[in-house]
Formats: C-alpha cells, sequence, structure tokens
C-alpha cells in the first residue's frame, strides 16, 4: 500500500504524487482511492486502492532501473503486431499496465516503427504519445536530465530500425 507523499509512475499519466487517500462511492460501493497529482499539476486522478497494481500504479525507477531501461531502448526491437486494432489494442494496454518500463519501451518502439510503414489509428497515436510523455517523464525525473536527451535516444533508435526495414 502507497502513503500520501508517495511519487509514483502511473501508465499514460507519468510521475505523480499521492496527495490523499479517501474514501468514495463508485457504482454504490464504498472504496479506498489514491487521489494522484501529476508532475503538471494540472491533472488529478483517483485510482481505487484494491486495484492499484493490476492498473500499474507503481513506485518511480530506482536509477540504475532507469539506467537499465536507457539501454535497452538502443537495443529494442519492434514486434510483429496483429493487423487486427482491437487485439493490438488489448496488448498494447496489457503491456502498459504491467507498470514494466520494458514493456512500454518495446511498445513505443513497436509503435513508432508500425507509423512509419503503415500507419497508426488515432487512438495508437493518443496511446504513443502518452507512453513517451511517461517514459520520457520518468527517466529525467529520476535521472535530472534533460527530455531531449531521452526523446534524441528513443527517435535515433526508431530511425535506425527504419532504415534496416
Amino acid at each position: 500500500m502507497y502513503s500520501v507523499g508517495d511519487v509514483v509512475c502511473y501508465p499514460m499519466h507519468g510521475i505523480g504524487k499521492i496527495e490523499s487517500i479517501k474514501k468514495s462511492s463508485a457504482l454504490g460501493e464504498l472504496s479506498d482511492y489514491y487521489v494522484l497529482r501529476f508532475e503538471e499539476g494540472r491533472i488529478v486522478t483517483m485510482v481505487p486502492v484494491a486495484g492499484a497494481e493490476e492498473l500499474g500504479l507503481r513506485y518511480v525507477l530506482s536509477a540504475d532501473e532507469c539506467r537499465h531501461a536507457i539501454d535497452y531502448i538502443s537495443l529494442a526491437s519492434p514486434i510483429n503486431l496483429s493487423s487486427d486494432w482491437e487485439k493490438r489494442r488489448q496488448y498494447v494496454t496489457s503491456q502498459l499496465n504491467s507498470g514494466d518500463p520494458l514493456k512500454t519501451i518495446d511498445v513505443i518502439i513497436t509503435l513508432s516503427t508500425r507509423s512509419g510503414y503503415r500507419g497508426l489509428s488515432t487512438g495508437e497515436h493518443r496511446i504513443l504519445d502518452a507512453s513517451i510523455k511517461t517514459l520520457v517523464s520518468e527517466l529525467t525525473y529520476v535521472l535530472s536530465i534533460d527530455e531531449s536527451v531521452i526523446t534524441k535516444l528513443i527517435d535515433t533508435r526508431i530511425d535506425s530500425i527504419r532504415k534496416s526495414l
């Protein structure tokens, strides 16, 4: 269980801080929720305590884990996804909700590469943009480096893969 003040990562939103834990009623059932405020301060969301792990909520990575993720970016390869949008969406959602940053990197590389030769739906573009934002925000937060460094690394890997196709 997380505590008020903990800094966490939440898929599709990025780095946030737990502002409070409050009881709220959803569908007639009273449950505990984490109230998260994200980096920009404009977005606040509630995550059910009981389902937080399944939704991908996790503590931010350590510096060593971030460095490993950066190394992984340079080795990542696209995954062959189904041509069926619904199957792709389910796969991508499950990868992102796992909370595993390496799976997020796989999603970013795969969707970015796919966008270069097959195109992406509007939904896939939103997922890709949010995934990049989440990954970049966490790596820059933990390692105290500029966003452009991580973005350039991702872009370089994607360009390299596209040239090899």
